[in-house]
């Protein structure tokens, strides 16, 4: 196998790139440096010292926000309470997002509580009928069948509320922060207190971001770029707040009273009709809300830390969201009656209603399948204003098509009281289903498996699933060492010794390094009076410590391959450098002070990589006690099994260990 050297392995050239806007920051103050010093003619020490500072300050800055940013996308979900006061009033809202795009919210507008449900490409409303009856003109008869149920909402004229509110799950949040400070587009500014936890404000071009004041930092509150400081009220909407679309179709007036006449029964179908895409915002017009939002509107938004009862609380409110969408209604399509309702047969002992039912989808729903519609049709049958007779089926057409349906309405006439005219009276309602029951248990299990594909042990060998690799025998990899060429190396003359002091700064490995190490180690040993191990023996010792530093970094990078640990989704590993900036990191994340081998930030998970017969120090596990409290999964990798004394110190600590066997081969 060809020989791992620093820098390299399964990231490739990603080993070296760290978290958005890290390693850019080192360049930029770097270049700074270099432009003070090289500058023609000599800056001024001051502008010098101001230009260093402001390069200090920008680096800092984008270090810091990208550090809250990956706190919140390893959040898996995230809750959003604010209020809103903008130009039809004010509401308070609050937003449960998870890492999957699903949002649900309930937000109180003018005293009327409406909920949103976005998710599977779709958006749902569930409001009292006083919301319904503000968006249309039925009376309560009508818009009983829409109150406290999920309502599908059209998205016409490429508006889509669920689109706007799923743009606020913590990835794509964090991942636009992280952009934004890795163009240095952040400034820091002063402290303050929000909710009784001390912050510092920090401004990007779309927010202003209020992150706990120490480590590990935390987003606690958004707000609009332009606000200046914490308001009073819960706030922010990221960019343009979202808002429930303003055009729901009118729902219709009253039913027209029908005709007492057995032979010819009327009966129109009061779901929704059809309406013009001009009753919602256009395209361009709802572009222009999102970029900007409302006009003075001032609102932002807390970000309440939650722990895994909360998490699975919230998890388990949004499937029942999602269970309850079976009875929910589809607003884009509406229904009418093709020709007359008829009575037949109909006799003393009763009547069947027949009727046919028309559907009409709208055109430009954008997030409406191509199949079939669903329909819930409902014909109640009366005698004399007495019921007789109700019927609820659901039917299948396809969509602007048609489908009958009967409903038998059970009576009895005796001879005694004819002859006499009796009245009966078929009534239709009909509303389309948004989900049938399969489309429901297949969202719910899309939603489940979301919330396993983010969750923090998902995608983690070791946790989630075995490692990968032999299990039986080692898995082999070659590592770099420099010394090999001094495996026989004759022992040096004092001339040798001499020679070699003239050289400044020798590499690992070559002659010259080799002979200083051995003149420093002898002098050392003099210095204790303690015996001096023969050339052999101190030659071979030093060989195999060249090599060390390859050897560890070349078992984490076969580890990584073998089990794919991708950059892409979250891994880092690699060479001191890497490691320094991942320390770094680390502190600025969690408050702890610790070198990861391999870790991934956005999962919270990093492993501690132990090759050979390498200790662990018990300082190091009080740190890693520290991650397990804030939420970390820390795993210990041994390539092969530890001592007693080892496991005994990692069981105590409650901190997992695996065995994955490997074994290095040197090559120069």
């Amino acid at each position: 196998m060809p020989p791992t050297p620093p820098g390299s392995g399964a990231l490739g050239g990603t080993r070296r790139r760290v978290l958005a806007g890290v390693a850019a920051g080192a360049v930029v103050a770097l270049l700074a440096t270099l432009l003070a010093v090289l500058w023609p003619g000599g800056a001024q020490s001051d502008d010098r010292e101001r230009r260093e500072a402001a390069a200090r300050a920008a680096a800092e800055a984008a270090e810091d926000v990208t550090a809250a940013s990956v706190n919140l996308a390893a959040s898996g979900a995230v809750v959003y309470e604010g209020s809103y006061l903008g130009s039809l009033g004010g509401s308070h809202t609050r937003m449960q997002v998870t890492s999957g795009g699903t949002v649900l919210s309930e937000a109180t507008l003018g005293g009327m509580t409406v909920r949103t449900l976005a998710v599977d490409g779709k958006t749902f409303v569930k409001a009292d009928s006083s919301f319904w009856q503000g968006n249309g003109r039925s009376s309560d008869k009508y818009t009983s069948r829409y109150k406290n149920r999920w309502v599908k909402s059209p998205a016409l004229g490429g508006y889509d509320t669920g689109a706007s509110l799923r743009s606020l799950t913590p990835g794509t949040v964090a991942g636009e922060l992280q952009r934004e400070a890795g163009k240095r587009l952040v400034s820091r500014g002063g402290l303050s207190t929000v909710g009784g936890v001390k912050v510092r404000r920090y401004t990007t071009p779309t927010r202003t971001l209020y992150i706990t004041a120490q480590p590990p930092l935390r987003i606690v509150r958004m707000a609009p770029a332009q606000a200046a400081r914490p308001s009073s009220g819960v706030p922010s909407l990221p960019t343009g707040v979202p808002s429930l679309p303003t055009g729901y179709p009118s729902l219709p007036s009253e039913m027209p009273s029908l005709p007492s006449d057995l032979s010819s029964l009327f009966s129109d179908l009061p779901s929704v009709p059809p309406v013009s895409p001009a009753g919602y915002r256009p395209a361009a017009a709802a572009r222009a809300r999102s970029a900007t939002g409302d006009a003075g509107a001032s609102y932002t938004l807390d970000l309440p830390p939650l722990d895994d009862t909360q998490r699975r609380s919230l998890q388990g409110e949004v499937e029942k969201a999602v269970k309850e969408l079976e009875k929910s209604v589809d607003l884009g399509v509406s229904f009418s009656v093709s020709g007359n309702v008829t009575l037949s047969p109909c006799s003393t002992s009763g009547c069947v209603a027949n009727a046919t039912i028309t559907n009409s989808v709208i055109a430009g729903d954008d997030t409406r399948p191509s199949g079939p519609v669903s329909a819930q049709v409902t014909i109640s049958v009366t005698l004399d204003g007495r019921p007789v007779g109700q019927c609820s089926q659901s039917v299948s057409m396809p969509p602007n098509g048609s489908a009958s349906v009967s409903c038998p309405g059970n009576f009895y006439i005796p001879p005694s009281r004819n002859p006499r005219t009796h009245l009966v009276r078929a009534e239709a309602q009909a509303v389309a289903r948004a989900m049938v029951h399969k489309e429901v248990e297949r969202v719910l299990k899309k939603v489940t498996q979301d919330w396993k594909r983010h969750s923090p042990d998902y995608g983690v060998p070791g946790l989630s699933s075995p490692f990968k690799g032999s299990t039986d025998q080692p898995n082999k990899f070659a590592y770099r060492n420099p010394a090999l060429a001094r495996v026989n190396e004759p022992e040096p003359s004092a001339a040798d010794l001499e020679a070699a002091q003239e050289v400044k700064n020798p590499d690992s490995g070559t002659r010259d390094h080799m002979y200083q190490r051995w003149s420093k180690y002898v002098a050392k040993q003099d210095a204790a009076d303690k015996p001096v191990q023969p050339w052999p023996t101190w030659r071979n010792n030093y060989v195999q410590n060249q090599g060390n530093p390859y050897k560890g970094e070349a078992f984490e990078g076969e580890f990584a391959q073998v089990n794919a640990l991708e950059a892409g989704d979250g891994w880092r590993y690699g060479d001191s450098a890497q490691q320094l900036t991942s320390r770094e990191m680390m502190n600025k994340i969690t408050g702890v002070d610790r070198m990861p081998d391999i870790v991934n930030f956005d999962k919270k998970v990093m492993y501690e990589m132990k090759y050979g017969s390498s200790k662990v120090k018990a300082d190091q596990v009080a740190k890693d006690k520290q991650l397990i409290g804030q939420g970390w999964r820390v795993v210990y990798v041994f390539s092969k099994r530890p001592s007693r004394a080892t496991r005994l110190m990692l069981d105590e600590a409650d901190i997992p260990w695996k065995v994955w066997k490997a074994v290095g081969t040197a090559v120069p």
